[in-house]
Protein backbone atom coordinates (compact mmCIF):
# COMPACT_ATOMS: atom_id res chain seq x y z
CA UNK A 1 0.00 0.00 0.00
CA UNK A 2 1.24 3.49 -0.81
CA UNK A 3 1.71 6.32 1.58
CA UNK A 4 -1.41 7.49 3.36
CA UNK A 5 -2.54 11.06 2.93
CA UNK A 6 -2.45 14.12 5.15
CA UNK A 7 -5.19 16.45 6.37
CA UNK A 8 -4.78 20.14 7.19
CA UNK A 9 -7.62 22.42 8.28
CA UNK A 10 -7.48 26.11 7.33
CA UNK A 11 -9.41 28.35 9.74
CA UNK A 12 -9.90 32.10 9.59
CA UNK A 13 -9.49 33.97 12.87
CA UNK A 14 -12.00 36.63 11.80
CA UNK A 15 -14.45 37.19 8.97
CA UNK A 16 -12.97 38.66 5.82
CA UNK A 17 -9.45 37.36 6.39
CA UNK A 18 -9.62 35.26 3.22
CA UNK A 19 -9.36 31.75 4.65
CA UNK A 20 -11.17 30.14 1.71
CA UNK A 21 -8.93 31.94 -0.77
CA UNK A 22 -5.82 30.91 1.15
CA UNK A 23 -7.01 27.30 1.37
CA UNK A 24 -7.53 27.27 -2.41
CA UNK A 25 -4.08 28.75 -3.10
CA UNK A 26 -2.50 26.32 -0.65
CA UNK A 27 -4.21 23.39 -2.39
CA UNK A 28 -3.03 24.61 -5.79
CA UNK A 29 0.53 25.00 -4.50
CA UNK A 30 0.38 21.44 -3.13
CA UNK A 31 -0.86 20.16 -6.50
CA UNK A 32 2.13 21.73 -8.28
CA UNK A 33 4.57 19.64 -6.26
CA UNK A 34 2.30 16.69 -5.49
CA UNK A 35 4.33 14.13 -7.51
CA UNK A 36 1.19 12.30 -8.55
CA UNK A 37 -0.56 12.44 -5.20
CA UNK A 38 -4.14 13.69 -5.40
CA UNK A 39 -4.88 17.03 -3.74
CA UNK A 40 -8.42 17.64 -2.49
CA UNK A 41 -9.93 20.90 -1.26
CA UNK A 42 -12.87 20.23 1.07
CA UNK A 43 -15.48 22.87 1.89
CA UNK A 44 -16.67 22.75 5.49
CA UNK A 45 -17.28 26.47 5.78
CA UNK A 46 -20.86 26.08 4.52
CA UNK A 47 -23.03 27.68 1.85
CA UNK A 48 -21.28 26.39 -1.25
CA UNK A 49 -18.70 29.14 -1.07
CA UNK A 50 -15.91 27.26 -2.81
CA UNK A 51 -18.02 26.66 -5.92
CA UNK A 52 -18.58 30.41 -6.20
CA UNK A 53 -15.02 31.37 -5.29
CA UNK A 54 -13.47 28.99 -7.83
CA UNK A 55 -16.05 29.51 -10.58
CA UNK A 56 -17.20 25.88 -10.48
CA UNK A 57 -20.96 26.39 -10.12
CA UNK A 58 -21.71 24.84 -13.53
CA UNK A 59 -18.94 22.24 -13.47
CA UNK A 60 -20.28 18.65 -13.25
CA UNK A 61 -19.33 16.55 -10.25
CA UNK A 62 -20.45 15.65 -6.75
CA UNK A 63 -21.03 18.15 -3.95
CA UNK A 64 -21.59 17.53 -0.27
CA UNK A 65 -25.38 16.97 -0.58
CA UNK A 66 -24.65 13.86 -2.67
CA UNK A 67 -22.28 12.50 -0.01
CA UNK A 68 -23.95 13.75 3.17
CA UNK A 69 -25.56 10.38 3.89
CA UNK A 70 -22.33 8.37 3.86
CA UNK A 71 -21.59 6.22 6.90
CA UNK A 72 -18.81 3.83 7.83
CA UNK A 73 -16.07 2.69 5.48
CA UNK A 74 -15.97 4.10 1.93
CA UNK A 75 -13.76 2.44 -0.66
CA UNK A 76 -11.09 4.96 -1.73
CA UNK A 77 -11.71 4.16 -5.39
CA UNK A 78 -15.34 5.18 -5.07
CA UNK A 79 -14.24 8.84 -5.03
CA UNK A 80 -12.03 8.61 -8.14
CA UNK A 81 -13.26 10.95 -10.86
CA UNK A 82 -16.26 11.98 -8.77
CA UNK A 83 -15.30 15.55 -7.88
CA UNK A 84 -14.89 18.63 -10.10
CA UNK A 85 -11.34 19.85 -10.58
CA UNK A 86 -9.69 23.26 -10.44
CA UNK A 87 -6.06 23.54 -11.64
CA UNK A 88 -5.31 19.94 -10.70
CA UNK A 89 -7.15 20.16 -7.37
CA UNK A 90 -10.23 18.04 -6.70
CA UNK A 91 -12.90 20.13 -4.99
CA UNK A 92 -15.63 18.93 -2.64
CA UNK A 93 -17.82 21.96 -2.17
CA UNK A 94 -21.01 22.54 -0.28
CA UNK A 95 -24.20 23.69 -1.94
CA UNK A 96 -26.67 26.46 -1.25
CA UNK A 97 -29.43 23.88 -1.14
CA UNK A 98 -29.38 20.37 0.29
CA UNK A 99 -28.12 18.90 3.55
CA UNK A 100 -24.80 19.81 5.06
CA UNK A 101 -22.55 16.92 6.06
CA UNK A 102 -22.57 15.70 9.63
CA UNK A 103 -19.59 14.35 11.54
CA UNK A 104 -20.17 10.76 10.33
CA UNK A 105 -20.18 11.76 6.65
CA UNK A 106 -17.10 13.94 7.13
CA UNK A 107 -15.26 11.10 8.86
CA UNK A 108 -16.16 8.63 6.09
CA UNK A 109 -15.01 10.94 3.29
CA UNK A 110 -11.79 12.03 5.00
CA UNK A 111 -10.89 8.43 5.77
CA UNK A 112 -11.38 7.42 2.14
CA UNK A 113 -9.30 10.37 0.92
CA UNK A 114 -6.57 9.48 3.40
CA UNK A 115 -6.51 5.90 2.09
CA UNK A 116 -6.16 7.29 -1.45
CA UNK A 117 -2.98 9.02 -0.30
CA UNK A 118 -4.51 12.45 -0.88
CA UNK A 119 -3.28 15.74 0.49
CA UNK A 120 -6.49 17.21 1.92
CA UNK A 121 -6.98 20.91 2.66
CA UNK A 122 -10.16 21.56 4.65
CA UNK A 123 -11.72 25.03 4.57
CA UNK A 124 -13.19 24.87 8.09
CA UNK A 125 -15.42 27.50 9.69
CA UNK A 126 -14.12 28.78 13.04
CA UNK A 127 -17.49 28.15 14.68
CA UNK A 128 -17.11 24.42 13.87
CA UNK A 129 -14.13 24.11 16.21
CA UNK A 130 -15.18 22.21 19.29
CA UNK A 131 -18.23 20.78 17.52
CA UNK A 132 -18.53 17.25 16.19
CA UNK A 133 -17.56 18.14 12.60
CA UNK A 134 -14.52 20.08 13.82
CA UNK A 135 -13.55 17.22 16.11
CA UNK A 136 -13.82 14.78 13.19
CA UNK A 137 -11.51 16.93 11.07
CA UNK A 138 -9.12 17.35 13.99
CA UNK A 139 -8.97 13.61 14.61
CA UNK A 140 -7.97 12.90 11.02
CA UNK A 141 -5.42 15.72 11.02
CA UNK A 142 -3.86 14.37 14.22
CA UNK A 143 -3.78 10.80 12.90
CA UNK A 144 -1.65 11.65 9.89
CA UNK A 145 0.51 14.41 11.35
CA UNK A 146 -1.41 17.34 9.90
CA UNK A 147 -3.10 19.98 12.01
CA UNK A 148 -4.69 23.40 11.75
CA UNK A 149 -3.46 26.54 10.02
CA UNK A 150 -4.96 29.62 11.65
CA UNK A 151 -5.05 32.64 9.31
CA UNK A 152 -5.20 36.09 10.91
CA UNK A 153 -4.69 39.70 9.90
CA UNK A 154 -1.41 41.15 11.13
CA UNK A 155 -3.06 43.73 13.38
CA UNK A 156 -4.49 44.02 16.88
CA UNK A 157 -8.00 42.87 15.91
CA UNK A 158 -6.62 39.95 13.94
CA UNK A 159 -4.42 38.82 16.81
CA UNK A 160 -7.32 39.14 19.26
CA UNK A 161 -9.48 37.02 16.97
CA UNK A 162 -6.73 34.44 16.69
CA UNK A 163 -6.45 34.21 20.47
CA UNK A 164 -10.21 33.59 20.73
CA UNK A 165 -10.13 30.88 18.07
CA UNK A 166 -7.00 29.32 19.55
CA UNK A 167 -8.85 28.80 22.83
CA UNK A 168 -11.30 26.51 21.01
CA UNK A 169 -8.64 24.66 19.00
CA UNK A 170 -7.31 21.34 20.22
CA UNK A 171 -4.20 19.69 18.82
CA UNK A 172 -1.33 21.00 16.75
CA UNK A 173 -1.80 24.35 15.03
CA UNK A 174 0.27 26.98 13.25
CA UNK A 175 -0.24 30.66 12.54
CA UNK A 176 -0.15 32.43 9.16
CA UNK A 177 -0.49 36.21 9.03
CA UNK A 178 -1.84 38.47 6.29
CA UNK A 179 0.20 41.66 6.19
CA UNK A 180 -1.48 44.91 7.24
CA UNK A 181 -0.21 48.51 7.32
CA UNK A 182 -1.25 48.92 10.95
CA UNK A 183 0.49 45.79 12.04
CA UNK A 184 1.77 43.85 15.00
CA UNK A 185 5.29 42.46 14.75
CA UNK A 186 5.03 38.87 13.44
CA UNK A 187 6.96 37.25 16.28
CA UNK A 188 4.99 39.26 18.84
CA UNK A 189 1.73 38.09 17.26
CA UNK A 190 2.91 34.47 17.35
CA UNK A 191 3.89 34.87 21.00
CA UNK A 192 0.52 36.33 21.98
CA UNK A 193 -1.43 33.65 20.11
CA UNK A 194 1.01 31.02 21.41
CA UNK A 195 1.46 29.35 18.04
CA UNK A 196 4.50 28.87 15.80
CA UNK A 197 4.53 31.26 12.85
CA UNK A 198 4.38 29.46 9.52
CA UNK A 199 4.45 32.42 7.15
CA UNK A 200 3.44 35.95 6.11
CA UNK A 201 1.16 36.64 3.14
CA UNK A 202 1.42 39.87 1.14
CA UNK A 203 -1.65 41.58 -0.30
CA UNK A 204 -2.45 40.87 -3.96
CA UNK A 205 -4.96 42.93 -5.94
CA UNK A 206 -5.09 40.29 -8.68
CA UNK A 207 -7.15 37.97 -6.50
CA UNK A 208 -10.42 39.91 -6.50
CA UNK A 209 -10.26 40.60 -10.24
CA UNK A 210 -9.65 36.96 -11.13
CA UNK A 211 -12.49 35.77 -8.86
CA UNK A 212 -14.88 38.29 -10.44
CA UNK A 213 -14.00 36.87 -13.87
CA UNK A 214 -14.85 33.34 -12.69
CA UNK A 215 -11.24 32.12 -12.72
CA UNK A 216 -10.85 31.55 -9.01
CA UNK A 217 -7.95 33.05 -7.03
CA UNK A 218 -4.94 33.78 -9.24
CA UNK A 219 -1.92 34.87 -7.21
CA UNK A 220 0.86 37.11 -8.42
CA UNK A 221 4.53 36.16 -7.97
CA UNK A 222 5.00 37.49 -4.42
CA UNK A 223 1.89 35.85 -2.98
CA UNK A 224 2.51 32.66 -4.96
CA UNK A 225 6.02 32.37 -3.47
CA UNK A 226 4.71 33.05 0.04
CA UNK A 227 2.03 30.37 -0.27
CA UNK A 228 4.57 27.92 -1.71
CA UNK A 229 6.81 28.48 1.33
CA UNK A 230 3.90 27.75 3.68
CA UNK A 231 3.02 24.65 1.64
CA UNK A 232 6.61 23.41 1.80
CA UNK A 233 6.82 23.94 5.55
CA UNK A 234 3.54 22.08 6.06
CA UNK A 235 4.75 19.20 3.91
CA UNK A 236 7.90 18.95 6.02
CA UNK A 237 5.78 18.62 9.15
CA UNK A 238 3.61 15.72 7.91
Amino acid sequence: MGRTGSTVAVVGATGGVGASTFAALLARASARVGRGRPVVLVDLAGGGGLDVLLGLERRPGARWPALAGLRGAVAPGDLDGLLPRWHGVEVLSGHREGPRPDAEAVAAVLAALRERGATVLVDLAAHALGGRVGESVGAHAAADGGGTVLLAHQDVLGVAGAVAVRERQAGRAHLVLRRRRSRVAPLEAAHVVDLPLLGLLPSDRRIADAVERGLGPQAGPRLRRAVARVSGRLAALT
